[in-house]
């Protein structure tokens, strides 16, 4: 579908008229807030954080519009988020995202709840042609025929007082959220994705989505799969080491290895310590600190226990299957206007061909659309 079939006639007449901006730095003005949003039926929220340094992202302020109001909540002054924690939990109003994931993550850094009734614009797009990873900036534009400013896109959000245009800033992120999200229920609804993209903000919505799993992270290693058994038990063995590095350091697990160096130890298996330091990523300070450790976790991979399997590696009929399969998805898109990637990514398709069904690709509204077709095919 074309951008200019995607804009509206005529500008949201929402659109310019923002409130001043609220600034929530207390307990009870949080309280207050969230009270009187009265009987509207949406909010919309966008939050901004700060991970470059620390293991958790450091959720720096909450942006929300709702009820005639924009306000900023402040958490580093704010102690007490449950009435937040309260609105997000609570079922009968719809809460607004763009790209809802790394948001959800930050919140639950504070809030160890599951958001309902969780519309992610993000998600509706995907349904409607605009791709699967579409920026909030070029949704308004196309949508909201605004252009947003790109001033304050590496800001410091962890400093105090912060600038009232980083504030106005912040703000737009979820000004806009409300009239997009009015033109893309329009396009879902013509497209019959409505209940589709139900199904997929409530999975989007699961906690299970943004907390890392370290027994299971290793499966989304670029380079993962196509090591052998014992390369996978061991990236999986150097997964949950790192990842518990990074927590208790409080650190970015990049920081304490890359996942490159990751992958290069577990397909080169090294033996001794002058093996390992030719490693890339590998320093005199990463192989003093960690080296004996990394060696006995290599060394265990090699031996591993009964019943560790890794995942089967493809062969060239499996490969020429696997790509007959992504053609049929690449049509089935082209057809739809839903994103190819959004259907059913290349790793998905490839889990299926080493004997998978037990995935999304065949849940819900994908097993309708396409689940089934490839099941009967290519089973």
């Amino acid at each position: 579908m074309a951008a200019n079939d995607r804009r509206p006639s005529r500008r949201d007449d929402t659109i310019g008229r923002m409130q001043a901006i609220n600034i929530i730095r207390t307990d009870g003005e949080l309280a207050q807030f969230i009270g009187a949003l009265g009987p509207s039926d949406w909010v919309s929220i966008d939050t901004e954080f700060v991970r470059e340094r620390t293991y958790a992202p450091l959720l720096c302020l909450i942006q929300m519009t709702g009820g005639g109001q924009a306000s900023c909540i402040d958490p580093l002054a704010v102690e007490d988020l449950s009435p937040l924690g309260e609105l997000l939990a609570d079922p009968a109003r719809s809460k607004i995202f763009h790209s809802c994931r790394q948001d959800l993550e930050a919140l639950d850094t504070r809030l160890a709840v599951r958001a309902r009734n969780l519309y992610d614009t993000q998600l509706a797009a995907a349904f409607c042609g605009y791709g699967d990873q579409v920026g909030y900036a070029l949704l308004v534009e196309s949508i909201c025929a605004v252009q947003l400013a790109k001033a304050h896109t590496r800001a410091d959000w962890s400093r105090r007082p912060l600038p009232p245009a980083e504030l106005q800033y912040a703000v737009e992120d979820v000004q806009f959220l409300h009239p997009i999200r009015r033109q893309l229920d329009r396009l879902l609804e013509q497209k019959g994705c409505l209940e589709w993209h139900r199904t997929e903000c409530a999975h989007a919505a699961d906690p299970a989505n943004h907390r890392f799993d370290p027994d299971t992270a290793w499966l989304k290693l670029k380079g993962a799969a196509r090591l052998d058994a014992v390369g996978q038990t061991c990236a999986k063995k150097l997964m949950r080491w790192r990842e518990h590095e990074a927590r208790e350091r409080n650190l970015p697990r990049g920081w304490v290895m890359a996942d490159r160096t990751l992958i290069d130890i577990c397909r080169k298996r090294p033996n001794t310590p002058p093996k390992l330091i030719k490693i890339r990523g590998i320093g005199p300070s990463l192989a003093k600190r960690y080296g004996p450790h990394i060696l006995t976790m290599v060394a265990e991979s090699k031996s591993r226990a009964p019943g560790l399997t890794g995942l089967p590696l493809l062969n060239a009929d499996d490969r020429h299957r696997a790509r007959q399969i992504l053609s049929l998805v690449a049509d089935l898109a082209e057809q739809t206007g839903i994103s190819r990637t959004f259907i059913a990514s290349r790793h998905e398709v490839e889990n299926f061909v080493r004997g998978q069904t037990e995935q999304r690709l065949f849940q819900d509204w994908r097993l309708q659309l396409v689940g089934k077709e490839i099941l009967a095919r290519y089973s």
